[in-house]
């Protein structure tokens, strides 16, 4: 596509590079043969889309936004979500796993709330420094569920927005990017 390697263009060195092999990675994966169909029919794609919707079933109403990297209208699959990751595809049910499905589940509910389309389903293009995809189905009641439940272990002090220390089974501190062990806000 000539907008593609007008892009490349602007870039030199490794970061052209890495932005290459990224592409590439990317024409290898099969969801990138449906968006080539889906631009090929002149459907509907919404590329870095940013939505927001209020969550109503909270008093008073949270205001939900997010960045969609990729959005579109595959014909007789429906509407389908493309959330890129520059990083290894993470082990099933990891925790890497689990946020980023809960990331599908939250954009997901977005667009169903902003837009009334229905996400049939959303695929994490894994494109950098290799090429994988992993097809999640959302649930967007799941999402709602764990919003509206969660946000009562919030409380806001004097240094801001704050969680209160929850684990599970293996621990979350370790890996929680909040911890105090790295830096973060978080006491535990």
């Amino acid at each position: 596509d000539k907008r593609v390697l007008n892009l490349l263009s602007q870039y030199q060195g490794k970061l052209r590079t890495e932005l290459e092999k990224a592409l590439e990675n990317f024409s290898k994966l099969p969801i990138s043969k449906t968006l080539r169909d889906a631009a090929t029919q002149q459907r509907t794609i919404f590329p870095e889309h940013s939505l927001n919707s209020l969550l109503t079933s909270m008093d008073p109403p949270l205001l939900v936004e997010g960045r969609l990297d990729l959005l579109f209208n595959a014909g007789n699959e429906g509407w389908l979500l493309i959330d890129f990751k520059a990083e290894e595809e993470p082990e099933i049910d990891s925790y890497r796993d689990r946020i980023h499905k809960g990331q599908m589940d939250a954009y997901a509910w977005l667009v169903e709330k902003a837009l009334g389309l229905k996400i049939r389903k959303a695929f994490l293009a894994y494109i950098h420094p290799n090429a994988s995809q992993r097809e999640h189905t959302p649930d967007v009641e799941k999402f709602e569920a764990l919003a509206t439940s969660k946000l009562g272990s919030l409380f806001v002090d004097l240094r801001g927005l704050k969680a209160e220390y929850s684990s599970g089974p293996k621990g979350t501190c370790s890996v929680c990017p909040f911890s105090d062990n790295v830096g973060g806000p978080c006491d535990h």
